[in-house]
């Protein structure tokens, strides 16, 4: 399975790139926000890719970040909604609009992408929505279990119970690992 592909760009347009890997030139679809960021011609790229199977041939979806890879999945995941589709919906917005759009249930900001009619953009939210919820779920049940461990390591360090919550209300959303929330809780600590 394909899941990076790095290379040199020879040829860019308004939704495939086609990327040279060690003298084999492979075809990537895009969206048109991920073609809108591509570097010039003959610069290095390196894509999250999907590869999906078609009768005739082998398609290669690609994005410049892995969040959009994750949002197409998402997308595709939903009954009715190819890549073709996922790819168009994601060139129709930026993944952060349509992720606010999906959480607060709005498929009417679904419709004005073309392509996308009023049933499947209320099926996309409906089914969308569940799964992400889901996840926060689990990402909130996580950090809560880091919390409770950095707060050991740090009171086990000296620190004040005080200090300690205050550092943890401050930690950045970016910081996801132990290590990274350590680190941050430790250099806002160290500024007080």
């Amino acid at each position: 399975m394909i899941a990076s592909l790095s290379g040199r760009l020879i040829a860019k347009s308004a939704d495939r790139a086609i990327v040279d890997v060690n003298g084999i030139g492979f075809l990537v679809l895009v969206s048109k926000t991920t073609a809108g960021q591509l570097p010039k011609l003959d610069d290095e790229i390196r894509f999250y890719a999907i590869p999906h199977l078609t009768r005739d041939s082998i398609e290669i979806y690609g994005f410049l970040d892995a969040k959009e890879r994750d949002v197409f999945q998402a997308l595709t995941s939903v009954n009715g909604v190819g890549p073709k589709a996922a790819i168009k919906i994601l060139g129709g917005a930026t993944v952060a609009e349509l992720e606010m759009g999906i959480r607060s249930g709005r498929s009417d900001m679904l419709t004005k992408i073309s392509g996308v009619g009023g049933k499947k953009a209320e099926r996309i939210v409906l089914e969308l929505r569940d799964l992400w919820k889901k996840e926060e779920a689990k990402e909130a049940t996580l950090a809560l279990e880091y919390h409770d461990e950095l707060h050991g390591i740090l009171r086990k360090l000296g620190y004040k119970d005080q200090d300690i919550r205050g550092a943890l209300r401050a930690l950045p959303r970016e910081a996801a690992k132990l290590e990274d929330q350590l680190k941050a809780a430790l250099k806002t600590l160290s500024n007080q």
